[in-house]
């Protein structure tokens, strides 16, 4: 198997959907409490085990440590009763709004939206220590759509790199009130010592990614589950923070803001324009379980041959295997070098002739390190004078298995001049 490199902007895009897996759990924990949960349990732990116990609104990191005059006696541990929480009414509703986001809310429940745009909702439950919070990420360097098809198309390897002993309960796309697609992913497990429930709820309207992030111990969970969803299918945006196009029941015929190529959109799909000069426009399929990132020449880069697009075209009924090989070589390295390899599979990658253009597809995964692979599909289409660059990423099985799709999409993709 040979190994090429694959263009860095494209492995930072996925880089960046790990590190934001990662991340958002730990800043919703800290607005939560003082300390972290691993930190308090430690103090709890000891404290414990010399006989005393600490009332859960104490701990805090500025706290003057106790050092007792005279020898205390074990405090006897009371026995733990069931959580009582009120009975769950999904009726009795409130909404909120901030930075152009609004949700609805069981009344009783506490929410706080003055923390500003980055953050719209902090949700408080009485009597429970369930987390529910609200994030929007601007910052990212990738499609925004992008993170929506890598939680729903590969939540197992995303897990399972980063939250060792988690457990996937279920990975399926939901739809908001304004037709918006958003992945929905569950797990459980005793993770760092802590067993809970969470569920993240991603969604990208625009640019922005924003995921709402619930857990808690499980049986809590399970009283409050049903409300966390009312939260999510609640969620609205403001009409001028709304970029992505929807194709509805028919093909749609759609542009990019920069007049750059023009294409025609599956029946169901979604489009967004990324801002991104090499991958101007992304689509996702249906249930978004993967996304085909739509690229003109600049994708390839500046090494590309242009005498590649002459020498290989629909006139070359079939390729030996040395010319293969060494077609498929040269597209690899134009990709731009990367401290990243893509692994590339030679039994899946193929070639199909039609008239006028050669596509070329490119099977694989790209290297993120600390042993995690992402599974990528790369699609070149080399016409007479000029080509375009498909990446698909997310649920890549089902990509081939749909790939008459996908082709019919390629081909439909004009590049202005």
């Amino acid at each position: 198997m040979r190994q090429r490199r694959m263009s860095k902007k494209v492995v930072l895009m996925i880089a960046s959907a790990v590190t934001l897996i990662i991340a958002l759990p730990g800043v919703l924990m800290a607005q939560a409490t003082p300390l972290d949960p691993e930190t308090r349990a430690v103090i709890e732990r000891v404290a414990k085990e010399n006989g005393y116990r600490i009332a859960p609104g104490l701990v805090n990191s500025n706290a003057t440590p106790f050092e007792p005059s005279v020898a205390l006696s074990p405090t006897p541990q009371p026995e733990e009763t069931p959580v009582v929480l009120p009975d769950l009414d999904l009726t009795d509703l409130a909404e909120y709004s901030n930075a152009g986001v609004t949700i609805q809310a069981p009344v009783d429940w506490i929410v706080e939206n003055d923390l500003g745009e980055d953050t719209p909702f902090v949700v408080e439950i009485p009597g429970s220590e369930v987390i529910i919070g609200m994030q929007a990420d601007s910052s990212i360097d990738f499609p925004s759509l992008l993170s929506v098809s890598l939680f729903r198309g590969q939540a197992e390897l995303l897990l399972g790199s980063e939250l060792d002993g988690a457990q996937l309960d279920e990975s399926t796309t939901l739809y908001t009130q304004q037709g918006i697609p958003m992945a929905k992913v569950s797990f459980s497990g005793d993770i760092d010592g802590f067993d809970a429930n969470w569920t993240f709820y991603v969604v990208a309207p625009n640019e922005m990614v924003y995921l709402l992030v619930a857990g808690g111990p499980p049986d809590e969970w399970a009283l409050i589950s049903e409300g966390v969803e009312l939260i999510a299918e609640s969620i609205t945006f403001d009409e001028d923070l709304v970029g992505l196009v929807a194709a509805g029941d028919e093909p749609l015929a759609y542009a990019d803001a920069d007049g750059l190529l023009e294409l025609e959109l599956p029946a169901g799909w979604f489009v967004i324009d990324t801002d991104d000069p090499l991958f101007p426009v992304m689509a996702a399929e249906p249930e978004v379980r993967y996304v085909v990132a739509i690229g003109a020449q600049d994708a390839f880069g500046e090494e590309l041959n242009p005498d590649l697009f002459e020498l290989y075209n629909a006139n070359v009924d079939e390729l030996s295997q040395e010319e293969y090989d060494a077609l498929v070589a040269q597209v690899m390295d134009a990709l731009g070098e990367s401290s990243n390899e893509m692994n590339l599979d030679p039994a899946s990658s193929d070639i199909f002739n039609r008239e006028g253009a050669m596509l070329i597809r490119m099977v694989g995964d790209v290297d993120l390190g600390n042993e995690a692979f992402m599974p990528a599909l790369l699609y070149l289409d080399i016409r007479e004078n000029n080509g375009a660059m498909f990446a698909v990423f997310g649920d890549v099985e089902s990509a081939l298995i749909e790939e008459d799709l996908i082709r019919t999409l390629i081909e439909s993709v004009t590049i202005l001049e």
